[in-house]
């Protein structure tokens, strides 16, 4: 009889033929190796982002406890990610998800989830270029007076240009051309995580406050308390979105069957542990006790731990 793994290698499940056999247009073979997928495992996760933009709205709805969310949330994801990594060793397509689950689940699932996904990332680029174009605007204007008619966005539209010119001529570009930017946004999180870290934040260290549920019943949080952790997850789990992007690059990638799962399994836990630390960096620079009005009500609140 034949074993689950068979099937998938046939493709029988669906009665599909392997997508790596298929006689379809191909995409650049062998353009990408290990470091590549890694890179866009982490560049679609866009951590900076996550926690500039996430990590203030879950402190106004779970309070100091956002590690104790982000730390629940990458456990989840770890869980998902057996699932990813069983699938990437047996089918490489740069429909990444929607293969998955179209050999998984059938036809009708893998249309919705295609469609969904395309929303997602739809909304993700949207908001992204938007706060590019929002915080480019204000750091020319406010560090070298520097206006443009527009304000946000030339800066936004400059963005999207380049984004489909690296994306249009070949994908090794974006590798070799943003790899020192995602270097640099990782260390910036990183050193403002080791100063604060060092320093002991505000008030000094406390683990009872952010990884227990005390923290969140913290006063103007809402709605706090175990329903406001489960709130926050929504945007916890939504700061991994991107991550899944190296599945897409099976086709381009060397050993795509190893590389592939490697990248997405390393790229979940390696944000686990940033989101971690720099969620928890934050509330204890801030002190926990002000994780909701300081993250809820002031201007950048990034900018004023970095300036302190």
């Amino acid at each position: 009889m034949a074993t689950q793994d068979d099937l998938f290698q046939s493709g029988a499940l669906q009665g599909d033929i392997d997508v790596d056999k298929a006689n379809v247009d191909k995409l650049h073979k062998n353009a990408l190796g290990l470091s590549g997928v890694l890179y866009f495992c982490i560049a679609g996760s866009a951590p900076i982002a996550a926690m500039l933009f996430n990590v203030p709205p879950m402190a106004t709805q779970a309070g100091a406890t956002t590690p104790l969310v982000f730390l629940l949330s990458g456990i989840g994801l770890l869980l998902l990610g057996i699932s990813i990594v069983y699938l990437a060793r047996r089918l490489t397509s740069a429909g990444g998800f929607y293969t998955w689950v179209r050999h998984s689940l059938g036809r009708g699932a893998a249309f919705q989830a295609g469609w969904l996904m395309m929303g997602g990332y739809a909304l993700f680029e949207a908001s992204l270029l938007g706060a590019f174009g929002s915080y480019t605007n204000e750091t020319f204007s406010t560090y070298f007076h520097c206006q443009v008619v527009g304000g946000w966005v030339p800066y936004a539209l400059i963005g999207a240009l380049l984004i489909f010119v690296l994306s249009y001529f070949d994908v090794k570009w974006s590798v070799y051309t943003l790899a020192p930017f995602l270097i640099l946004e990782i260390g910036i999180l990183v050193i403002l995580d080791l100063v604060i870290s060092a320093h002991g934040g505000t008030a000094g260290h406390d683990m009872v406050h952010t990884f227990t549920a005390a923290g969140a019943h913290l006063q103007g949080a809402a709605p706090g308390g175990i329903l406001g952790i489960g709130v926050a997850m929504a945007l916890g789990v939504w700061s991994w979105v991107g991550f899944e992007a190296g599945a897409v690059y099976g086709e381009e990638t060397r050993h795509p069957r190893r590389a592939v799962p490697i990248a997405v399994f390393s790229v979940v836990a390696f944000l686990t542990l940033l989101y971690v630390w720099t969620s928890y960096a934050a509330t204890i620079g801030v002190g926990w006790t002000h994780a909701v009005d300081q993250f809820g009500t002031a201007t950048l609140p990034y900018y004023a731990l970095a300036s302190q």
